[in-house]
């Protein structure tokens, strides 16, 4: 039995962790991550979902090896990272909320209104800067915990609220019944999100860096 225990030890395939921010494009990304451990031998990826800042701080920790998220410039100290995409940020508003013939929005059009955004609630002040920051809105903000807690506050009537949300997010579409998403403009030119994976720089495992760097160029692909 020693030896049977020392063989499966020996011959475990390594497990690298990936935190992902909550939203991201989900349906490419598992069918890449997918993918990867159907055809590798020598590592296996397991995805965790979560708040910028948490993730962030998990792979501070070490308790993750890898993260995708939005490409913060203050964060960019201790990571090294790959571009995965680039995409629009977006507005989702109550479907009836403006004119059919509107196609875009400005963040002007929404000055009165609440801006819904999803975080966890020890890092709510980071995420209400950044948005801030991000949308050029210094309204009021609503913070909710989860993206259906976040719609449903959108297509509540009794405040007018939108929630930001990125071109490459796949909840606007489950909602459509209910929800419009309009592109949001700043000088009348799209506002864009970089999306990144990041890594440790000075994390000894090459190995990391080589995985995060091909899941890059697959994304790129899709």
């Amino acid at each position: 039995m020693q030896n049977m225990q020392h063989f499966a030890e020996t011959d475990q395939v390594p497990s690298y962790i990936i935190g992902c921010k909550t939203g991201y494009n989900v349906c490419c990304l598992l069918n890449v991550i997918n993918m990867l451990n159907k055809n590798s031998q020598t590592y296996h990826l397991e995805l965790l979902y979560g708040d910028h800042e948490q993730l962030l701080t998990m792979l501070a920790n070490k308790e993750i090896d890898m993260l995708i998220t939005e490409d913060r410039e203050a964060d960019n100290n201790f990571l090294a990272g790959e571009l995965l995409e680039i995409a629009d940020l977006c507005i989702c508003v109550p479907k009836h909320s403006f004119p059919p013939e509107i196609k875009a929005l400005h963040i002007s059009d929404l000055s009165e209104q609440t801006c819904v955004i999803i975080a966890n609630r020890d890092y709510v002040m980071q995420e209400q800067e950044y948005y801030a920051k991000c949308l050029g809105f210094h309204g009021t903000f609503f913070t909710a915990r989860d993206i259906p807690t976040a719609l449903t506050k959108v297509i509540d009537d009794k405040v007018k609220s939108f929630l930001p949300v990125t071109s490459n997010n796949d909840a606007p579409f489950y909602f459509s019944n209910f929800t419009r998403t309009l592109p949001l403009l700043a000088d009348n030119e799209p506002v864009e999100i970089y999306y990144n994976i990041f890594w440790q720089k000075n994390n000894p495992n090459r190995k990391i860096a080589a995985i995060a760097q091909h899941i890059a160029s697959l994304m790129q692909d899709h």
